[in-house]
């Protein structure tokens, strides 16, 4: 399947729009983050775009096979 960066990007953005609406609001606050808090908030993404990836290339490859593009140089 030529479903190579696609999902990756496609996660990324999923992601980052979820999260960035948290850290505003968590930064509005009046909390100014630590190097502790950063690195949590960078472990949640990390771990969220792992969890999203798996769907999402699921979603892309079904996307794919129902529109008929398939890898013809296997």
């Amino acid at each position: 399947m030529p479903a190579d960066d696609t999902p990756v990007y496609v996660a990324m953005v999923i992601i980052m729009h979820i999260m960035a609406v948290f850290i505003t609001a968590f930064i509005y606050f009046h909390y100014i983050p630590g190097l502790l808090a950063s690195a949590a908030w960078l472990g949640l993404l990390i771990l969220s775009c792992c969890i999203v990836l798996r769907l999402v290339k699921g979603a892309v490859i079904g996307i794919l096979l129902k529109l008929g593009v398939y890898d013809r140089h296997i």
